[in-house]
């Protein structure tokens, strides 16, 4: 696909969603050195807030040492962030990652439904782990969405989970987060969940290219 082409469609893209009823917008940066009620992915892994490193300023920190559960991350399940994604209006996710230490085999977006008892839906982010920096990864979705258009996106339903539109209408917790072997640690930082009507960020080449793996 041509620069031309990748710089028509986004601009096609902002335009032609429309607004819900009402849009709520959240966003994360953690530049004040708190994880800002954000959880460890696991129960034996740790989560801090450093100041400086980040995509730019701070960032949260997640890692969890060897022979443990082989998974590092965040969780939120605050009202903003989870409840029914329709009435919030979102429908777009941002988070920019970095792989500090280890070697990792996945990383996603994951919404899970209700309360505990259930799991949900998956979104891989294709992220590049041979890269050492930070990566700006975008990525477009309808609450409303059949279980065939979420899977054609690349959203995968877990066990335990009804269908997408169902677990869209009731979001327990949203999280992020990367598997692998060995000691791991990844930097997360520009989270939001974002409604039609949000800015894009100032975007390297590179960056709008992310909007297409």
């Amino acid at each position: 696909m041509s620069k031309r082409t990748y710089l028509a469609s986004v601009f096609a893209l902002l335009i032609l969603i429309s607004p819900a009823a009402r849009a709520d917008f959240v966003f994360d940066g953690w530049d004040a050195g708190t994880v800002d009620g954000w959880l460890p992915a696991t129960g034996v892994a740790t989560l801090e807030a450093p100041l400086t490193g980040g995509f730019s300023g701070g960032y949260l920190n997640s890692t969890e040492l060897v022979f443990t559960f082989g998974i590092v991350g965040a969780l939120n399940y605050g009202p903003d962030y989870t409840g029914d994604f329709n009435t919030h209006g979102f429908v777009r996710i941002q988070v920019a990652v970095k792989f500090l230490i280890g070697s990792f085999q996945s990383s996603y977006f994951q919404v899970r439904y209700m309360d505990s008892g259930h799991n949900g839906w998956q979104l891989p982010l294709n992220a590049d782990f041979g890269d050492s920096e930070w990566q700006l990864l975008f990525f477009d979705f309808d609450p409303a969405w059949t279980d065939q258009q979420a899977e054609a996106a690349g959203w995968v339903q877990e066990v335990a989970s009804p269908d997408f539109a169902t677990t869209m209408t009731d979001v327990f917790s949203v999280g992020i987060k990367a598997t692998g072997t060995g000691t791991l640690s990844m930097g997360i930082d520009h989270f939001s969940l974002q409604d039609p009507s949000t800015p894009t960020e100032n975007m390297t080449w590179g960056a709008i290219k992310t909007l297409y793996r």
